[in-house]
């Protein structure tokens, strides 16, 4: 996903289009053009880290072989239920329209209120209370339904 938003974006700053003005193969040829331009940069980055890798066998997620062990992989961890596909987004670019990786959200601090919310419980025995800085999610709150 960081590949595939890092290019998006430069396409948009570039020309003007967004993924889905492609078809697949014209944007992984921006992908992978991407990559030849990006790649020495970025191990070197990694290097001056101090990251002790096998270089000799880096791989891109998008090479063959590679990009299938990964497909294969996942879908065997998913058929043993070892991971699942969920009905929510974590972090959602709406710039993209995609899911982007933890790494990958600028986070901010704001000074805003705490919003209390009062469940009632069914058998009237009380309430349950939620606190939140986003007021917006009550309307999904269906966990506590």
């Amino acid at each position: 996903i960081s590949t595939q938003t890092v290019v998006e974006k430069d396409l948009i700053a570039k020309t003007g289009k967004r993924r889905s003005d492609f078809d697949r193969e014209e944007f992984l040829g921006h992908v992978w053009k991407w990559k030849e331009k990006s790649e020495q940069r970025i191990i070197d980055q990694l290097k001056k880290l101090g990251c002790s890798c096998d270089w000799m066998r880096k791989r891109f997620t998008m090479d063959k072989d590679a990009n299938l062990a990964v497909r294969t992989l996942f879908k065997k961890m998913f058929d043993e239920g070892l991971i699942y596909r969920g009905n929510y987004l974590v972090n959602w670019d709406p710039v993209t329209e995609t899911a982007i990786a933890d790494d990958e959200v600028e986070y901010e601090e704001k000074e805003t209120k705490l919003w209390h919310f009062r469940y009632p419980l069914e058998d009237g025995s009380g309430e349950l209370i939620i606190a939140t800085t986003r007021p917006e999610t009550m309307l999904g709150d269906v966990a506590v339904a």
